[in-house]
């Protein structure tokens, strides 16, 4: 297990990450999220984040909920 510091919020696997906390993740998560510039910690190379602007193309998206026919 790895030490890390959160440095940005994020969701990761069902949970959230809050900036400030430590956290005590598998040697694979620490080094996705170090990579990504979302954590920080002593033995694993930190990235910047990445600020760019960018866009989210949604296929297939569906707009409300269905609801059952009333009869």
């Amino acid at each position: 297990m790895n030490r890390i510091e959160i440095t940005q919020t994020f969701k990761h696997g069902g949970q959230t990450f809050h900036a400030g906390e430590i956290r005590f993740v598998s040697p694979e998560d620490a080094g996705y999220f170090c990579g990504l510039g979302w954590a920080k910690a002593g033995d694993v190379p930190t990235a910047a984040p990445n600020a760019a602007p960018v866009t989210l193309e949604v296929h297939k998206g569906t707009i409300g909920i269905a609801s059952p026919e009333v009869t």
